[in-house]
């Protein structure tokens, strides 16, 4: 996990970040859905303490275009509500900054915060089943710089799960899942499972690096290996998130040759695991 965000063609913001010299990694956590702020603070919190960080947690308000920032507004709900749940997770040990930001274009805000505070990394929340895959690829596409979205059941808690699933998948989103998965399952104490495609020769070039570093952690933490003996990389993962486990899974773009010889089951593989499972699910985002 490095700084490493560039400015992309497209974004609001004409200002480039400037590199975060300092040591210290910056979360921003993204607080706008409600019910969910708990689970995306308790990631945060794992993650800023494991790499000496601080959270910038802000709730993004979107505000009526024809209403001046200044006048009184009526939200459905309370907008400080979330800041207040993020402001509780400060400590001694924990830098939290916690508020609410009004703006009359929140993709433009939360670009802007990026840039402003140098964020290193996105952690938000998503919920839905039917039409999320498009909003939120969309969004994805859109934040420069790693990005974690996550969807979790609103009555259960992180503590309640004991095993992270992550597959193996082609691209350049997976060794930084492995990365983020391994951090969790060491602070939640949690067994990491690995799941890849039997394919021995693409599987020692390229993941065989990645699986003898886990598997040297010994008693720190508890690695699975799951080879996938069938075609259907969706099927494989589905069968595996049952009971405790919850999934973090690398966003995922199939090369032309994988889509020619495919065709959309390989492309619709994000947009199904949605649909299907009920499980937590993280999906990380590298930026490019």
């Amino acid at each position: 996990m490095k700084n490493n965000i560039a400015k992309k063609e497209g974004l609001s913001s004409s200002r480039i970040p400037e590199e975060n010299t300092s040591n210290v990694y910056h979360f921003l956590a993204l607080l706008n859905i409600t019910g969910g702020v708990e689970p995306i603070m308790d990631i945060a919190t794992a993650l800023a303490r494991k790499h000496a960080g601080k959270i910038i947690a802000k709730n993004f308000m979107l505000l009526p275009l024809k209403k001046p920032s200044g006048s009184g507004l009526c939200f459905t709900e309370d907008p400080l509500k979330n800041p207040w749940i993020a402001s509780k997770y400060s400590s001694h040990d924990l830098y939290v900054q916690s508020s609410l930001a009004l703006s009359y274009d929140r993709k433009k805000a939360v670009i802007d915060t990026i840039v402003e505070e140098n964020i290193d990394f996105v952690i938000g929340g998503f919920q839905g089943y039917l039409d999320i895959y498009k909003n939120l690829t969309k969004a994805l596409a859109h934040i420069p710089t790693d990005t974690m979205c996550l969807r979790f059941p609103p009555d259960k808690k992180i503590v309640d799960y004991g095993r992270i699933l992550v597959p193996l998948l082609d691209g350049i989103h997976t060794p930084l899942a492995v990365d983020i998965a391994e951090d969790l399952a060491t602070t939640f104490e949690q067994k990491l499972a690995i799941l890849y495609q039997s394919r021995p020769r693409i599987y020692e070039e390229k993941w065989g690096q990645i699986m003898n570093r886990l598997e040297t952690k010994g008693s720190s933490m508890r690695v699975e290996r799951i080879v996938l003996r069938q075609n259907s990389i969706i099927s494989g993962i589905l069968k595996e998130l049952k009971g405790d486990t919850w999934l973090i899974l690398p966003a995922y773009r199939p090369s032309w040759w994988a889509r020619l010889r495919t065709g959309n089951k390989q492309r619709s593989l994000l947009k199904e695991i949605i649909r299907c499972s009920y499980m937590p699910i993280m999906i990380i985002s590298k930026s490019q």
